[in-house]
């Protein structure tokens, strides 16, 4: 239960849940602490939400690039999820502060993604709200990086270790046919079959990571360029911007700045990835 950690600095907070810095009491093992509100949750109607992140975390097999709970608990007040701690914070803080990343770098981190998604993919999951404050960057051990970026010739460029978090909406496919309709997840990187209420599975995910990808690139998502990182938030959800998202991402409506130097094959990556017809 909660007596067996030192609660520490809050290090994350949304509408209905804070996450924590915590020190394992016996072991003095660092962790991360999300807390979430009984009856916050249940004012929202989204009970089910933490239910569903809990029940697939606890049958999820291990993999170095999904975030790992290590144990769940809950009082009558609140359900406690004890994770891994990313010392780094996630990717939209971290893209707020580089302003864009160098194509390396975001090769690096979809590789990464890829690697995770496959792994749910796999496992029948599908995660339904890859976005940039969901893939947590835990810090590697420095020497290793700076040898690594020493031998490849790459000094200079930062490469994360990434972790996928919060499993709030994602859902488990128990049939190959089966179809879901739910309109969830963040109007900047939701595939549109999804916008358009229509059956949905394994390639919305896919199509988030090329909304990240572009993202990273960038600087901005792809369907909404006119809005910078730094004058919106990861979960923006006005009516009026998500129109002008679902109106571009029908169309295709996408281009790459010229001051962003794109090579052929993360164009072909985009195009392919960013393409309507699932």
């Amino acid at each position: 239960n909660l007596d067996s950690y030192d609660l520490g600095q809050i290090i994350g907070k949304g509408g209905f849940a804070s996450v924590y810095r915590a020190i394992h009491r016996t072991s003095g093992r660092e962790v991360a602490i999300k807390i979430t509100e009984k009856d916050r949750m249940s004012q929202l109607g989204m009970t089910e939400r933490i239910a569903n992140e809990v029940k697939i975390h606890s049958t999820l097999p291990h993999h170095h690039n999904v975030i790992n709970v290590i144990s769940t608990f809950e009082d009558d007040h609140n359900i406690y999820l004890v994770m891994d701690l990313c010392v780094k914070g996630n990717l939209y803080k971290e893209l707020r502060r580089k302003k864009r990343f160098a194509e390396p770098e975001a090769k690096h981190v979809i590789k990464q993604l890829l690697s995770a998604v496959s792994h749910l993919h796999r496992e029948g999951i599908v995660h339904r709200d890859l976005k940039l404050s969901n893939i947590l960057i835990e810090a590697p051990p420095v020497s290793n990086i700076t040898h690594k970026r020493e031998r490849e010739g790459k000094a200079g460029l930062d490469y994360y270790t990434i972790k996928i978090c919060d499993f709030g909406l994602a859902i488990q496919i128990e049939h190959p046919d089966e179809e879901h309709f739910t309109l969830c997840g963040t109007p900047n990187y939701i595939a549109p079959e999804i916008a358009d209420h229509k059956a949905h599975g394994y390639p919305v995910d896919l199509w988030s990571i090329g909304c990240l990808f572009y993202t990273l690139v960038v600087g901005s998502p792809p369907f909404e360029q006119r809005i910078s990182i730094e004058e919106k938030s990861d979960d923006h959800h006005g009516s009026h911007n998500n129109t002008t998202v679902f109106k571009n991402m029908k169309s295709s409506d996408y281009n790459i700045p010229e001051e962003v130097t794109l090579s052929t094959q993360g164009k072909h990556f985009l195009s392919s990835l960013l393409d309507w017809n699932p």
